[in-house]
């Protein structure tokens, strides 16, 4: 079920309680904390409606350029998701926008989140892969998918 947890001019934040999934969709020029006071709590607000092992979808198909003000603040709101249990995430990008991927991948590698990301220019496919079963690292033979219940 969807639940809208937050929206405002620069951001909307929801929690899609069946599949685990916070959704995170930013929009225009993040031009530092006083355009998004809120943001880190409502932030936690969502967190709060999810389960440890969540996935987070985040469109920044609308997001036009961040600052580094606000690059600071979504390295600070990407920690809080890593401490309650942040499984992977799916960024969805518009094709060929290199300068706002940049500014983002700055955050993903101070929050440690990098390796959990995977990026997307279409929103419909990046949903199928968060809801795909999670791999298990299995010693020096790789990965193996969970088939239990199969």
């Amino acid at each position: 079920m969807l639940q809208k947890i937050a929206s405002c001019a620069f951001y909307e934040i929801a929690v899609d309680t069946e599949y685990n999934l916070v959704i995170l969709e930013f929009s225009g020029f993040w031009g530092g904390r006083s355009n998004v006071p809120e943001y880190v709590s409502d932030c936690k607000k969502a967190l709060a409606h999810v389960q440890p092992g969540f996935n987070t979808l985040v469109d920044l198909t609308k997001t036009t350029s961040i600052s580094e003000d606000a690059t600071k603040l979504h390295t600070e709101a990407q920690k809080f998701f890593m401490d309650a249990g942040f499984a992977k995430a799916a960024e969805v990008y518009r094709h060929n926008d290199p300068i706002v991927q940049y500014q983002i991948a700055r955050t993903k590698q101070v929050s440690g989140v990098a390796k959990r990301v995977q990026v997307f220019t279409d929103r419909t496919m990046a949903l199928e892969w968060l809801r795909q079963p999670a791999e298990t690292k299995v010693g020096v033979f790789g990965t193996l998918k969970k088939w239990l219940g199969r």
